[in-house]
């Protein structure tokens, strides 16, 4: 079962805020984000069975960084 092991990046503590964390699985990265309004993935023309979440693109920036 895939679990999530450490938070590696996030502004926050815990709780419902993006954070990128590594998993129990070590090639498989896990991203905290919000989910988009279905009207808004339709959009984005995600497959049926897919989701996306959102998330600040300065949470990726600094993670790419190592900060």
């Amino acid at each position: 079962m895939l679990q999530r092991t450490r938070k590696v990046a996030g502004d926050c503590d815990d709780g419902p805020c993006p954070a990128i964390h590594e998993t129990n699985q070590p090639p498989v990265m896990a991203v905290q984000g919000y989910i988009p309004s279905p009207g808004d993935a339709a959009a984005m023309g995600l497959p049926a069975g897919e989701a996306v979440v959102l998330v600040p693109r300065s949470l990726l920036d600094g993670y790419a960084a190592g900060r």
